[in-house]
C-alpha cells in the first residue's frame, strides 16, 4: 500500500472516529517538522477531511514544541485557550484543551505526534450552571490571573489578544490576587468585597491508582487554575450592612459550599477528560490499525503484524499457516440489493471466521472482499479443520436464514514450516493462487441469487 493510500485510509478512520465521539474539534497527525499530514475538522457536527492544500505548519505553536519532546506513551495536555487558524484566533471563540502523544516508525524513530483538540464547551456550561444561582460573581482564572470564565465575555481570554493583555484579575484586584496566588484555598474580605477561592491542580485531583494512567508520563502546560467567588461591597447590598456579623454567619453556615461544588465538578470533568482521552488515544490507535466495519486488521497494520509473526516463527522454527479468503458475488449482491446487503454479507463472513479461529489467530481485510487469516503455530491439517468449521457455519446460514442470496466464499491455504525456503510474499501468493483456482471452479455452476 502506498503512503498516499495509507494516509487516505487513516483519514477515513479518523473521520468516523470524529463522527462517533462528537467532542473533538480537530484530530491531527503532525510530522516532526510541524507540518500537518492529516487533519479532521469537526465542522460543527459535520466532520470533514481537510484538503492537503489547506494543511498548515504548526512548528511555531507552543503545543508543537512541547509535544515533539514527548517520548513513547507520554501525553501532553495543553493550556485552556482558544483555537488559532493561519496565525489568527478563531473568532467563533472555541475554548480548547489539546491532548497529544508521539508516533514512531518500526525502527523506533519519532515521526511526529497525534493531537486531538477537545471542545471545552462542556466545562464552560457546567461552570455557568453552578454559578447562576449564587450571590456575587464566580470566576475561573489561569495561573497568570487571566479570566477563562467571566460573566462579562469581553474580559475572557485576555492573554490571547494583544489589545486585552491588560485585562486580568491581577490588575483589577491587585491586593486580592496576591493572597489568592500565595494560598491554595481561603476566604477574606477587603475594601472591594468578599473573596472565596480554591485551587485546581488537574493532575492531583484523584488517586492515580484509580485509573489506567501513568501520571508520571503526563505533561501539563498549565499546572493550576483558580476558582474565585467575589461578592462586591456596595451601598445597595444589604448583606454588608454589618460586615463582621455577615462574614461570621457566612463562614459558619455556608462553609464555601458552592465553591467546593464547583471544584468537585471541575475536578471530575478534568479527571474524566484525562482518562477518556487516554482511552481515546487507544481508540485512535485501534481505528488506525483496524477496519471499521469488520473490526479486523486493515491491510497496513495486518501485514505489519504478519511480518512480525513470520519473523518469530522462523526464529523459533514453528509453523505458520495462512488462509486467503475471497467473498463470492459481493458485486452481484451490491448491484441487486444495495450496499447495505453487501455490507451484511461481508459482516456475516467475518463473524463465521471469528467464531471458528483461535484467540492467537488474526484476520486481515486486504480489500473490499478479500481477507487473510493468519494462524501462527498452526499446521496445514489444523487449518483445514478450521476451514471445514467455517464452511459448516456458512451452510447453516444458507439453510436457515432465508436470505435472498447465498453466502459463499473461496479459500486457499499455504503453510510455512521451519525447513521451508519461502518468503512471506511467496506464502501469500501461493494461498492467493489456490483461492482463485477454487473460485473459478465455483463460478462454473454456482447461482448466488435464490
Amino acid at each position: 500500500m502506498s503512503n498516499y493510500q495509507k494516509s487516505n485510509h487513516l483519514s477515513n478512520e479518523w473521520l468516523d472516529f470524529s463522527k462517533e465521539k462528537k467532542i473533538y474539534d480537530q484530530i491531527r497527525l503532525i510530522d516532526e517538522n510541524g507540518y500537518e499530514k492529516i487533519r479532521i475538522n469537526y465542522n460543527n457536527g459535520n466532520p470533514e477531511i481537510v484538503a492537503n492544500s489547506e494543511l498548515q505548519n504548526k512548528k511555531h505553536r507552543y503545543y508543537f514544541k512541547d509535544s515533539i519532546k514527548l517520548e513513547n506513551q507520554e501525553i501532553f495536555i495543553s493550556k485552556f485557550d482558544l483555537n488559532i487558524e493561519n496565525e489568527d484566533i478563531d473568532m467563533l471563540i472555541k475554548p480548547m484543551i489539546r491532548f497529544s502523544t508521539p508516533v514512531f516508525d518500526n525502527t523506533g524513530n519519532k515521526k511526529g505526534f497525534i493531537i486531538v483538540n477537545y471542545l471545552a464547551k462542556s466545562i464552560m456550561e457546567q461552570f455557568d450552571n453552578i454559578s447562576q444561582n449564587n450571590i456575587g460573581k464566580i470566576f475561573l482564572l489561569n495561573s497568570d490571573s487571566y479570566w477563562l470564565i467571566h460573566k462579562d465575555t469581553n474580559k475572557q481570554w485576555g492573554f490571547m489578544f494583544e489589545e486585552k493583555k491588560h485585562i486580568n484579575f491581577k490588575n483589577e484586584f491587585s491586593n486580592a490576587w496576591e493572597k489568592i496566588t500565595n494560598n491554595t484555598t481561603g476566604q477574606f474580605y477587603n475594601e472591594k468585597g468578599l473573596f472565596t477561592f480554591s485551587t485546581i491542580f488537574p493532575l492531583a485531583l484523584t488517586n492515580p491508582r484509580d485509573y489506567i494512567l501513568n501520571y508520571s508520563k503526563i505533561t501539563l502546560n498549565e499546572e493550576l487554575w483558580k476558582v474565585v467567588s467575589y461578592i462586591p461591597f456596595s451601598e445597595e447590598n444589604i448583606y454588608f450592612s454589618n460586615i463582621n456579623i455577615w462574614y461570621t454567619i457566612y463562614e459558619q453556615f455556608f462553609k464555601n459550599y458552592y465553591l467546593l461544588s464547583i471544584v468537585t465538578i471541575l475536578s471530575f470533568i478534568i479527571c474524566f477528560l484525562i482518562t477518556s482521552n487516554k482511552m481515546s488515544k487507544d481508540k485512535i490507535s485501534f481505528y488506525a490499525a483496524h477496519d471499521m466495519m469488520t473490526d479486523t486488521f486493515n491491510r497496513r497494520a495486518g501485514i505489519e503484524l504478519l511480518e512480525n509473526e513470520f519473523d518469530t516463527v522462523k526464529k523459533h522454527e514453528k509453523p505458520l499457516t495462512i488462509c486467503f479468503i475471497d467473498v463470492n458475488g459481493l458485486k452481484i449482491v451490491n448491484d441487486n440489493f444495495g450496499h447495505e446487503k453487501g455490507d451484511e454479507l461481508i459482516k456475516t463472513v467475518v463473524t463465521c471466521i471469528k467464531n471458528s479461529v483461535s484467540v492467537s489467530d488474526f484476520i486481515i481485510r486486504l480489500g473490499g472482499d478479500e481477507f487473510l487469516i493468519a494462524m501462527p503455530n498452526t499446521s496445514y491439517s489444523a487449518a483445514e479443520k478450521i476451514w471445514i468449521n467455517i464452511s459448516k457455519t456458512i451452510s447453516e446460514i444458507n439453510d436457515n436464514d432465508g436470505r435472498n442470496y447465498l453466502v459463499s466464499i473461496s479459500h486457499g491455504i499455504s503453510e510455512y514450516t521451519h525447513n521451508s525456503k519461502i518468503t512471506l510474499e511467496q506464502l501469500i501468493n501461493e494461498a492467493d493462487k489456490k483461492m482463485y483456482i477454487e473460485k473459478n471452479k465455483i463460478k462454473k455452476d454456482f447461482n448466488l441469487l435464490r
